[in-house]
């Protein structure tokens, strides 16, 4: 036992312990080598960025021309039948172009109010022997009602100082300073076009509704018949819609749309990259958040109301439900109001926005562009905000578009004429 522990012994110190890796001695001409590889390519690498160094361009002075930003909308874009377009969006209202129109309202109707004949101003222009004016005849002889009896030359004359101030040429007048009374609209005055003797009728859409209650008794103080267009997932949305059901006023769901750029539609748009399934779900939740509307009109969609795939399955729902689509325009691309029309969906779009800008001199100018198309086509369709710049213009010329002969109608009555 003795011999065969010494020879054991002797072979594990032969073979060294089992297991154990023999140390990793250290070679300091390779760590020299490696070191020195190291520092070179350091020193190449900057060598050859000193060697490829360029110098910074000068910065711009503020005297250069700022660089034009290209339009948002392309070149040459053109609307239906050759008439301009006039893009929107809700979301971003300063970064849409909106082309000019080319015959400006305002003026128009200006022109119109100016050249209304009035009976006896051109006799009253030219007085002269036998030629007075209606106001001059009456001031000689205001016993003439009175009396049947032939009138004297005495009694048909004027007297010395009204001739004297009749034959002055009459004083230029001053123009007016600028006010919100002085700046306002005309008397409204409807001109000759497709409404012929009939009164033109103008249907305006109150967008964005569901987020406050109070602006409702405020539109209703308008006095005229409105359509109220509501946001189906708002805070109040199930408020709003109660109050106006209650008062029996005409409802539209503002259905969110996917739109250009970053802007966001709201809670529950409907967006191209869903599937049918989802663009199905998402469009039956919207319209039954706002029961008793009667329509349907897009929020923003100035991508999703162009694509005809999308709009197809929106307006076949729409056709089902027999709800009419009221196309915002808010692309001059979009394919909504030509596709209800195909699908034999009761459809209407839009002419004018009233408060693209919200400023009061805008609103003003816009609603007289709406007075002018509903005067020319004998129909038209505004939508507009509850914005108060909006409210304030509409307090003051909703009077006179009525006392001038126009009628404010729901837009499911003008629906067969858009």
């Amino acid at each position: 036992m003795a011999i065969k522990s010494r020879t054991r012994n002797a072979g594990d110190k032969k073979s060294g312990a089992p297991g154990r890796r023999p140390r990793l001695r250290l070679n300091p001409l390779r760590q020299a080598f490696f070191v020195g590889l190291a520092v070179a390519g350091i020193a190449i690498g900057y060598g050859v960025g000193f060697l490829t160094k360029t110098t910074p361009p000068p910065a711009p002075s503020e005297s250069a021309a700022p660089a034009t930003l290209p339009p948002l909308l392309p070149e040459g874009t053109k609307g239906q039948q050759g008439k301009p377009v006039r893009a929107y969006e809700e979301a971003l209202p300063k970064d849409i172009i909106e082309p000019t129109e080319t015959r400006p309202a305002v003026k128009v109707l200006r022109g119109a109010a100016e050249k209304t004949p009035v009976p006896g101003a051109q006799a009253a222009k030219t007085p002269g022997p036998g030629n007075q004016g209606p106001a001059q005849t009456k001031e000689a002889a205001p016993a003439g009602e009175e009396s049947a009896g032939p009138k004297t030359a005495a009694e048909t004359e004027p007297s010395p100082a009204k001739a004297e101030e009749a034959k002055q040429p009459p004083k230029p007048e001053s123009p007016p300073e600028p006010s919100s009374e002085t700046a306002s609209l005309p008397p409204a005055v409807p001109l000759e076009g497709k409404a012929g003797g009939k009164k033109a009728r103008i249907a305006i859409v109150i967008d964005d509704l569901g987020r406050n209650i109070a602006v409702l008794d405020e539109l209703e103080s308008l006095g005229v018949t409105l359509s109220y267009s509501v946001l189906p997932f708002e805070s109040h949305t199930a408020a709003v819609v109660a109050h106006l059901r209650r008062r029996r006023q005409e409802i539209l769901c503002h259905l969110p749309m996917e739109a250009l750029g970053l802007a966001n539609p709201g809670p529950g748009a409907l967006l191209r990259s869903m599937s049918d399934r989802e663009l199905l779900r998402n469009l039956r939740d919207a319209l039954d958040a706002v029961p008793g509307a009667t329509g349907v009109n897009n929020h923003m969609g100035s991508v999703f109301s162009a694509d005809r795939p999308a709009m197809s399955i929106v307006l076949e729902v729409l056709r089902q439900r027999q709800l009419y689509f009221l196309d915002s325009r808010t692309s001059p691309e979009t394919v909504g109001f030509a596709m209800a029309r195909e699908l034999g969906l009761p459809a209407a779009e839009r002419q004018v926005f009233l408060d693209r800008e919200r400023d009061a001199a805008a609103i003003e100018e816009q609603f007289g562009r709406l007075l002018e198309a509903a005067t020319e086509e004998g129909v038209a369709v505004a939508i507009g905000h509850p914005y108060p710049e909006t409210l304030q213009v509409l307090r003051r010329e909703i009077p006179r578009a009525v006392a001038g002969g126009f009628r404010f109608v729901r837009v499911s009555e003008v629906l067969q004429d858009s």
